[in-house]
């Protein structure tokens, strides 16, 4: 695990079904936005609100927060689409 570089709160990272790094809050959130599920090569993060993904394809694991979700620097470190 890692730290933030803004927040300093421990973080881990998953991938994005789109071959992106996302950074975690660490442990477990039942109420999460994202679902983790093991990919042969790494933990994958697949969105899991509303009619995510995780939904459509019938992902199922624990959830985990984005720390994008929670760091009160998250703007920082977003990229521009």
């Amino acid at each position: 695990m890692t730290r933030c570089r803004s927040c300093g709160a421990e973080i881990r990272w998953a991938m994005t079904s789109k071959g992106k790094r996302i950074p975690l809050d660490v442990g477990e959130h039942a109420d999460g936005n994202l679902v983790l599920h093991e990919d042969p090569m790494r933990i994958a993060a697949t969105v899991a609100y509303g009619d995510g993904e995780a939904e459509t394809l019938g992902i199922k694991g624990p959830r985990a927060l984005s720390h994008f979700a929670t760091c009160p620097q998250a703007s920082q470190h977003r990229r521009a689409r």
